[in-house]
């Protein structure tokens, strides 16, 4: 699936999506303006790109282009050591995507 096809329908309402590596793999972070909304992993991009259409059928999709790059960081500093303390990670609570089921 291209990305061309992932940036579609409503403006309004629209995610970022980042990809990282990590130790277990790799992974598509999607994020709000408020926070971490899921994250994804998965062998490919289109796949995990696929997976978060799914899963937010309603919503385009936008690349982050690095604009939340500490929050993807904090991500993958949090799945290398999960008993790192003061790893601080916002997380979209409080919105409308936030009370969707990830599947």
């Amino acid at each position: 699936m291209s990305e061309k096809r992932i940036i579609r329908r409503h403006a309004h309402r629209f995610l970022w999506y980042a990809c990282a590596e990590s130790s277990k793999g790799r992974l598509l972070v999607v994020m709000s303006e408020r926070g971490a909304v899921d994250v994804i992993l998965g062998e490919t991009r289109s796949g995990m790109l696929s997976e978060a259409l799914r899963r937010f059928a309603d919503t385009s999709f936008l690349p982050d282009g690095g604009r939340h790059a500490e929050w993807v960081a904090a991500i993958v500093k949090r799945l290398e050591l999960p008993k790192l303390g003061g790893v601080v990670i916002p997380v979209d609570l409080g919105s409308e995507y936030s009370s969707r089921e990830a599947g």
